[in-house]
């Protein structure tokens, strides 16, 4: 007996252009958000002062965090977008550490879970220096990033005590969604 199988199979074969039509459309930042340069990143400047958890939870409001930053090319271009009412003040980075002790830089993470290969600490930085509690501060130690204009060094950045209010900066991916004005 001989049985003939007559099957057609089609396959179907998709390719996802998502992406190629998504990297050619123009992505924008929310109004009053900065782009940096090679429009992979929206900043928000907020000269409000708030704890370091405060300032997370504002930026999470809008889809965002803390900046995080992975190279001098983007710490100039923080410090270049910098509002000039800011620059002699703390300002919040995504930064935070497990272990505030003196110069232990290898257990700073951002709080993105991006990895914490870069650093821009001031001299003698991190230095878990300052009394958080001699300030009337809850903190035990200073676990949480600032940028800030060390000893007249430039902007460069310090550890801090969490709960003290500075201003702070945000950081989220621009979208075509903002192109529109959210429509």
């Amino acid at each position: 007996m001989i049985i003939h199988f007559t099957h057609f199979f089609v396959i179907y074969c998709v390719v996802s252009s998502t992406d190629a039509i998504e990297t050619s459309l123009p992505k924008c930042c929310p109004s009053g958000w900065s782009m940096v340069p090679k429009g992979t990143k929206c900043l928000y400047f907020s000269s409000k002062q708030l704890s370091w958890f405060d300032a997370a939870r504002f930026c999470k409001k809008f889809d965002a965090q803390l900046a995080s930053v992975h190279s001098d090319r983007e710490s100039e271009t923080i410090k270049r977008l910098t509002p000039n009412e800011l620059l002699n003040t703390g300002i919040w980075l995504g930064g935070v550490t497990t272990n505030p002790a003196y110069g232990a830089k290898q257990d700073w993470y951002w709080f993105d879970l991006t990895p914490f290969s870069y650093d821009n600490f001031g001299n003698d930085e991190p230095s878990n220096s300052k009394s958080c509690e001699g300030r009337g501060l809850p903190d035990t130690s200073q676990s949480c990033l600032q940028i800030c204009n060390i000893h007249k060094f430039g902007m460069n950045w310090d550890d801090e005590c969490c709960s003290a209010k500075l201003p702070f900066i945000c950081e989220k991916r621009p979208s075509l969604y903002d192109c529109t004005g959210g429509k």
